[in-house]
């Protein structure tokens, strides 16, 4: 399946590029404020206000949601950093985030 963001961010030269996604986008959680699972399992913590809001080019933790505690991405809540960040290694949205950002990307 392809996705692609339909909201629109001036870009470094000025001229409009195509909105990066988000973790609850790009994995498509649910998760996300309104989302389908909201109601049900809570906010995600990526989702919500964050010191990392506009990092890597996202909205709250969107974009670096690996230093986010809480998420839920590997089918349940890690208990520890460690594992989390284990795991956010071999995720396909970090690795994604991380190609777009390429030098700029702050992990």
């Amino acid at each position: 399946m392809i996705r692609m963001a339909t909201d629109m961010q001036p870009s470094v030269e000025g001229v409009c590029a195509t909105r990066l996604e988000n973790c609850w986008e790009f994995m498509q959680c649910g998760r996300e404020p309104g989302g389908r699972l909201a109601g049900e399992l809570g906010i995600c913590p990526a989702a919500k206000k964050s010191p990392y809001d506009g990092e890597n080019g996202g909205r709250c933790a969107g974009r670096s949601c690996w230093k986010v505690f809480g998420t839920c991405c590997q089918g349940g809540i890690e208990r520890s950093m460690t594992r989390k960040t284990l795991h956010c290694l071999d995720c396909p949205f970090a690795q994604k985030v991380a190609e777009e950002q390429g030098l700029e990307f702050n992990p």
